[in-house]
């Protein structure tokens, strides 16, 4: 973050769209943030591509447009996160940082309990308790599923990006406490391509059928 002058009489704070910096005089490349003047540490000046902080911007409900970002609407003057990335919403418009981001990794857990549908499947991000948890229970052992009409285990799929990194299968009655503790992290969430968690009878049904055995 810099203090730069743009045009008006006070300090404003920016956030640095891009490390490149630019002499006076010399305007960055056209549609990365704003071409603003900064005063650095050293009292030395360039031109930079940066975009103002929230708190800075004045909105005015009736000419100020807001932003559709990857199926979110964003207000005027909204500072958010994509990723590594840091974006920012101005009349209608998303300015990102240009951040080349680690590729991501998710734990894609494919329930199999035949309920006259497909089989629910649950995307976990890094850095969530459940994430944690399932990794941790299924170690490095995989079981096969099993061949019966109804629950029958899980698939944990461990993504990287677009790739898949791992794949482990938790069969019915191979691993009754790692069974346990998938259906405990994922009961609560909600199915990709759903719009609420399973019914409490759909869960209630795979908890019975893995203590039914747990002994």
């Amino acid at each position: 973050m810099v203090r730069a002058w743009f045009g008006v009489p006070r300090r404003l704070h920016y956030l640095l769209v891009s490390q490149r910096v630019h002499k006076p005089g010399v305007c960055p490349e056209p549609g990365i943030g704003i071409c603003v003047e900064a005063c650095f540490s050293d009292r030395a000046r360039a031109y930079i591509n940066a975009v103002p902080m929230a708190a800075d911007i004045p909105v005015n409900n009736q000419t100020i447009g807001s932003c559709y970002y990857k199926r979110q609407v964003y207000a005027h003057g909204a500072v958010f996160q994509d990723e590594c990335n840091t974006c920012w919403c101005y009349n209608g418009s998303v300015t990102c940082t240009e951040i080349a981001c680690a590729a991501s990794w998710t734990l894609e857990v494919t329930l199999h309990v035949f309920s006259g549908t497909p089989d629910p499947e649950y995307v976990i991000p890094r850095n969530t308790k459940s994430y944690d948890v399932i990794l941790k229970a299924i170690g490095d052992t995989s079981t096969p599923l099993g061949g019966r009409l109804g629950y029958n285990g899980f698939t944990v799929r461990l993504i990287r990006g677009d790739s898949e990194a791992s794949r482990w299968t938790v069969g019915w009655c191979t691993r009754p406490v790692v069974e346990l503790r998938i259906l405990a992290a994922v009961s609560a969430m909600t199915p990709s391509g759903h719009q609420h968690p399973l019914q409490a009878g759909v869960i209630d049904y795979v908890k019975e059928s893995i203590l039914s055995c747990k002994g």
